[in-house]
């Protein structure tokens, strides 16, 4: 084997310690270890723990060197725990080992060939902010009205066309939006802006890596010869953009190996692809499919209902989840009256599993959309019962610590013109909104950076208190520069705080606002001591290192003794012993906007498939019978998806107000829709959806407003009239 040959005895001997407690699936994966390989990893399924000792088995059995295998992953979080486990197997050769998420391997690259494709190393990546405040400032030198023009919705066409490797719309038939038309223009000037300042994107990181290999053979080479064996995780989340990268590292060898799951592709909003794992068989000749299907998070009901779901979908590879823990509670699905009775029953059982020896923390609840945690949390709040929104504003948002990271930046990369302009005159210097703008005309027409420009201000048509200010600013930087060649990062924040006046500026402020900031501030030396104390490494290094933390990574302030609240998106990858899905409507879930589109269907099904899925021991689903949307009450119908779950796994509850009420002839009742009238009779409707055995449910003969007339209204949508 070229990779190597294993010393006498290693593979006897680290064999079956590697494989031991894997079961028949899992063992393929991991001895699988030549040619292209899918793994379809189900929920819960142990693919981490395969992706770790497969990692482990190339080494040890098959000697193939560290640097030889890539791994790829979508957060740090798993980066990092996938590392530790391997350093577990095979010691300190996992710090050898290339793992990281895509934008953390495409950095690495671009840091020692950047050069070839017109960037220095030393480039800066830009953050959301950066990027909003480059092309806000790209739609002025344009004249574009920025009240008119959304910078995020220019932003996001920006994005989308570089994850789809284009430098702007496809001039097809159709005609651009009047978004898209301003995008197309925003999108060249800011690409030059980014280029002057030696920045990228996020975006750009793994496009510009592509066009790196596209136009260079012999880097293209040198890299699908050193990556022998690559490994992909969550291959179904991938873009157009991850795939072509993927594709360009394998073309030598093919080992390469994509675990994923397309039940569980809910990403296509932002640019993923679900064709990328469905077509992996077709991409890539002679190539093995190891199916996991053994579950050993959630009971079997769990399983089987979330199978029931999933069936549903036409585009998935399938497979057929089963349990190792045992049947389990049924799932249990509560109709309610409206949000706040569902909000009063989720906070209500919540206290029970407490009250029953549990913990706040083995509690999580589940929603299509933010806006629907208000009701929880105020019922959550009213009984109080700890909870922690999972993506609230994270430590890195706040805006001391984007101030902070915004001078490491210019002092790192002295031609970051966009993180200057964010702290030129933070603390106030006297250069203002009037002088920065004759300091950016100078340096543009001079072909030199604004901090250059601050150094020459003698030279602009400025006051001489100004003149003075940028002079002693650019003066401050330069001294700093100097400082930072081999200070430790830690050392050095401390030194840039003292002499930008930065941290002078809250502590004098004696606002209590700003007294939470200082706190901030000195939570920052915890993370740039332990960089110092792992790494010992550049302030460079310490930057790309943060900057590259997904929203998922970032520090929360998260309580493991709180309930979490978090989106459905949010819960990806999560578990908990017992999870709430809330406002299962039609058009809440699945969204409305999906509605008219099998596609959109499919993916919000596999977010329920996905919710579902999280749960380890109790599942609860509730919809509501009406909903405050907009101002206005609406009638709710059940979302599709409870109709797919195989009746015999489901405890149905009715909590609505009229459950206990028995209507008469002549009764007066409100309708939330059409107001007061008369109830004159009643009669049984079968009801039913997609094929799911129908059910009877006694519906109202009413008599409304001579303007409405006579309605047939479900008996549930009834409240009586107030005399």
């Amino acid at each position: 084997m070229s990779a190597g040959v294993p010393a006498a005895g290693t593979a006897s001997t680290a064999a079956p310690d590697l494989l031991r407690g894997l079961n028949r699936e899992q063992r393929r994966a991991v001895t699988t270890t030549d040619g292209p390989l899918l793994v379809v990893a189900g929920a819960g399924s142990g693919k981490t723990s395969v992706l770790t000792r497969r990692i482990a088995y190339l080494i040890q059995v098959r000697g193939v060197p560290v640097h030889q295998i890539l791994a790829i992953t979508f957060t740090n979080k798993a980066a990092r725990e996938m590392k530790e486990r391997v350093r577990k197997l095979i010691g300190r050769a996992a710090d050898d080992l290339w793992m990281g998420t895509f934008h953390s391997i495409c950095v690495r690259i671009l840091r020692r060939e950047a050069e070839r494709i017109g960037y220095s190393p030393t480039f800066t990546i830009l953050d959301s902010d950066d990027q909003r405040t480059a092309v806000q400032q790209a739609m002025l030198d344009l004249n574009y009205d920025l009240k008119k023009f959304d910078a995020y919705q220019v932003l996001a066409a920006i994005s989308r066309w570089k994850n789809e490797l284009q430098a702007g719309p496809k001039r097809g038939r159709r005609r651009l939006g009047p978004v898209e038309a301003v995008a197309a223009e925003v999108m060249e000037v800011y690409e030059k802006r980014l280029l002057g300042a030696n920045a990228m994107d996020f975006d750009d990181l793994i496009g510009n890596t592509v066009r790196l290999f596209q136009a260079h053979a012999d880097v293209r080479e040198k890299y699908q010869d050193k990556f022998r064996y690559i490994h992909v995780d969550e291959y179904q989340d991938t873009n157009h953009a991850q795939y072509q990268l993927v594709r360009l590292l394998a073309l030598r060898h093919q080992n390469v190996c994509v675990v994923g799951d397309s039940d569980q592709a809910i990403y296509a909003w932002r640019g993923a692809d679900i064709q990328n794992i469905l077509d992996f068989e077709r991409d890539y000749a002679n190539c093995s499919v190891v199916t996991l299907e053994t579950n050993y998070r959630s009971t079997e009901r769990i399983l089987e209902a979330a199978n029931g779901v999933i069936r549903n979908n036409v585009r998935r590879k399938e497979k057929n989840l089963r349990s190792v823990r045992g049947l389990g509670d049924p799932i249990v699905v509560c109709e309610l009256t409206d949000s706040e009775d569902e909000a009063r029953y989720v906070a209500e059982t919540i206290a029970a599993h407490v009250q029953n020896g549990g913990g706040y923390g083995d509690c999580a609840v589940l929603y299509r959309a933010n806006a629907q945690s208000r009701a929880i949390e105020e019922a959550l709040l009213q009984r109080a019962i700890p909870y922690t929104i999972v993506g609230g504003l994270t430590f890195y948002d706040r805006r001391e610590i984007k101030d902070v990271f915004a001078y490491l930046r210019v002092l790192a990369n002295p031609q970051d013109e966009i993180s200057l302009l964010r702290v030129v005159n933070t603390p106030k210097r006297g250069l203002g909104p009037q002088a920065v703008g004759k300091l950016l005309d100078f340096a543009h027409s001079e072909g030199i950076t604004l901090l250059e420009a601050l150094g020459r201000a003698s030279e602009i048509d400025l006051s001489e208190k100004v003149r003075t200010a940028a002079e002693q600013f650019h003066g401050t930087l330069q001294e700093l520069m100097l400082w930072m060649e081999g200070a430790p990062v830690s050392e050095f924040l401390a030194e840039v705080l003292h002499a930008t006046g930065y941290r002078r500026m809250y502590e004098e402020s004696g606002k209590k606002e700003d007294l939470q900031r200082l706190e901030n501030i000195d939570e920052l030396f915890s993370v740039t001591q332990s960089f110092d104390r792992r790494r010992q490494g550049t302030l460079l290094e310490f930057l790309a290192e943060v900057s590259l933390l997904s929203e998922v990574d970032k520090e929360r302030g998260k309580d493991s003794q709180a309930v979490r609240l978090m989106t459905l998106h949010a819960s990806k990858g999560l578990e908990f012993p017992l999870v709430f899905m809330v406002g299962m409507e039609e058009t809440v879930f699945p969204h409305a906007r999906s509605m008219d589109d099998p596609a959109g269907i499919e993916e919000e099904r596999n977010l329920c498939y996905v919710g579902m899925t999280r749960a380890q021991d109790h599942l609860y689903m509730t919809y509501c019978t009406e909903r405050t949307l907009y101002g206005q009450v609406l009638l709710r119908e059940p979302s599709r998806f409870l109709a797919e779950i195989p009746p015999e796994h489901v405890e149905r509850l009715t909590l609505t107000n009229d459950a206990v009420y028995e209507w008469k002839t002549g009764d007066r009742i409100l309708h939330p829709q059409y107001g007061e009238g008369i109830v004159l009779g009643w009669k049984e409707i079968p009801v039913g959806r997609d094929g799911a055995e129908p059910t009877m449910e006694q519906h109202l003969e009413v008599m409304f407003h001579p303007r409405v007339g006579m309605k047939t209204i479900p008996r549930r949508h009834a409240r009586p009239a107030a005399h």
